[in-house]
């Protein structure tokens, strides 16, 4: 049923392709549009299983008001997923995200997946498709297998370890706890929804990063973590 209905939604999209003014990209500008990719997380890691990172381009010499939305090919009980697009990190239950204006010819991100396996092992199967809000047919996907397993290989998002942002809401200091290994520095980049940065901080060895939440409007923000120059994780902050 499953390879049935990934070949119904290929001959579908196959030729939205033609019509292509969209691409999505890795954060190393390896192109994935059209493809289908795998990803493996450590079934322990139930939170944030797998978290994967990429961006979006606009090939066209307009701008395009993009939408992001998700579809279940084949999805393990009790699991969850959600994805990050237009200065939103989404629910579960949201298929669909707002619009972002993604300029002719310029690129976007973050566009984020993440995947929680909820201690279950096995693979779970989504199809992303980021489209022009104007016009549909003009649109562009992915498929990607996330499978969770015991004692999975570790990627680059477990060589470093930096705890989830806290108080979260908060209203006077954020903090992050990290313990980096012999060499690593950590950047942390805090954005408003508007994409704009408004804090940020190297640091290495160990210990806490104090975000001064105060100075800020209220609202929601995103922390942005890259480790030797790697994007590797993006959390969201709310400020009272």
């Amino acid at each position: 049923m499953k390879k049935n209905y990934l070949v119904l939604l290929s001959l579908i999209f196959a030729g939205m392709l033609n019509a292509q003014s969209l691409q999505i990209l890795t954060l190393n500008d390896v192109d994935v549009s059209g493809t289908e990719q795998n990803y493996t997380g450590d079934i322990e890691e139930n939170i944030n299983t797998i978290i994967e990172h990429f961006k979006i381009k606009n090939n066209s010499s307009s701008n395009i008001d993009v939408t992001v939305k998700k579809h279940y090919i084949s999805i393990l009980p009790e699991t969850s997923n959600d994805f990050c697009w237009a200065g939103q990190c989404l629910p579960p239950s949201t298929m669909q995200s707002n619009i972002l204006i993604v300029p002719a010819g310029t690129t976007e991100e973050p566009f984020d997946i993440h995947y929680h396996c909820q201690g279950i092992e096995g693979t779970s199967t989504v199809q992303y498709v980021a489209f022009d809000k104007s016009n549909p047919n003009d649109s562009v996907y992915f498929t990607v297998n996330f499978t969770a397993e015991v004692n999975a290989i570790e990627n680059v998002n477990r060589t470093v370890l930096v705890s989830n942002v806290y108080p979260n809401p908060a209203n006077n200091i954020a903090k992050l706890d990290f313990n980096l290994q012999a060499n690593q520095k950590l950047q942390c980049d805090v954005y408003d929804i508007l994409g704009k940065l408004v804090y940020n901080e190297s640091v290495s060895g160990q210990g806490a990063i104090e975000i001064p939440v105060r100075k800020l409007p209220q609202g929601t923000y995103f922390c942005r973590l890259i480790l030797d120059g790697k994007l590797v994780e993006t959390q969201k902050l709310m400020i009272q």
